[in-house]
């Protein structure tokens, strides 16, 4: 890849070199006109390769930098799914494992989740901490005390506005406000 780009740019610094040569001499030609008419002529002349080749120089360079770009990219890119049903079931699962968390990498996340509670601990605020059957914990961050949350309960946690979350017992119309801890 580097000696591509570094064959390109003594290509291109080798062709200023000779440019500005060809110029000089080009110049003198149209100089030592002595009809201003046909001077005015050969220096427009001039004037309209020189932008042409400047833009056909300009045209190469980009077209090299984008060869060289999407060799880049071509390098990357990953191979297409074997299975698109397996890749979509990961792709859920991945959802799952980073739900209340994903704020932090991605923006469009799932609605809302159910789960199974493992373990409910208080801490001395009176505030619960919620650990699941998938290993992700919770911590109440209001301070309601209402409502009984029991090893093996199924709740649901919602997405409420600005990455707030709220959990809900199935069954009840009260919810905690709760964040995510690991």
């Amino acid at each position: 890849m580097k000696l591509l780009v570094n064959t390109l740019v003594i290509f291109f610094m080798s062709m200023s070199a000779y440019a500005s040569a060809s110029i000089t001499a080009d110049l003198q030609s149209c100089v030592s006109e002595n009809n201003d008419k046909k001077r005015l002529a050969c220096f427009d002349q001039l004037s309209k390769s020189y932008v042409n080749s400047a833009t056909n120089i300009v045209k190469s360079q980009t077209a090299a930098k984008k060869a060289v770009a999407v060799s880049e990219v071509a390098v990357t890119i990953a191979k297409p799914p074997t299975n698109p049903v397996k890749e979509v079931k990961q792709d859920i699962a991945k959802k799952e494992d980073i739900f209340g968390a994903e704020y932090k990498t991605i923006q469009n996340g799932l609605e809302q989740l159910s789960f199974t509670i493992k373990s409910v601990k208080k801490n001395p605020y009176g505030q619960r901490r919620f650990t699941f059957e998938n290993g992700q914990v919770w911590q109440q961050k209001d301070g309601t005390t209402a409502g009984k949350y029991s090893v093996g309960s199924e709740v649901t946690i919602k997405r409420g506005v600005l990455n707030s979350f709220y959990l809900k017992k199935e069954g009840s119309n009260r919810t905690l406000k709760v964040k995510r801890v690991k």
